[in-house]
């Protein structure tokens, strides 16, 4: 994987395999973020929502759980906050 990330830092989905690889998230979730969703110290994503497609349309669904979203990743909770690698956003 680190060989990987080396070769896909120069391109324009660096982010976008860095989030599926590192956190472990499904391609709807590593889509559907938002900038808000992301903490201002960058330590934890939350996945609110996802993108979904279904017959050839795109739209942006919020997560099945009824629950709160939860903002640490060390809260217990439905939505998903996985924490950030350090050293992957962007430097």
């Amino acid at each position: 994987m680190p060989r990987f990330l080396m070769s896909a830092r120069e391109t324009q989905y660096y982010l976008v395999y860095v989030t599926a690889l590192l956190m472990g998230t499904r391609l709807g979730e590593t889509l559907g973020p938002c900038w808000c969703d992301l903490q201002q110290d960058m330590s934890s994503l939350s996945i609110v929502q996802s993108l979904y497609e279904r017959n050839g349309v795109c739209q942006m669904v919020q997560s099945k759980s009824k629950a709160e979203p939860v903002l640490n990743s060390r809260t217990a909770g439905a939505y998903r906050v996985p924490p950030l690698a350090s050293g992957t956003a962007g430097s």
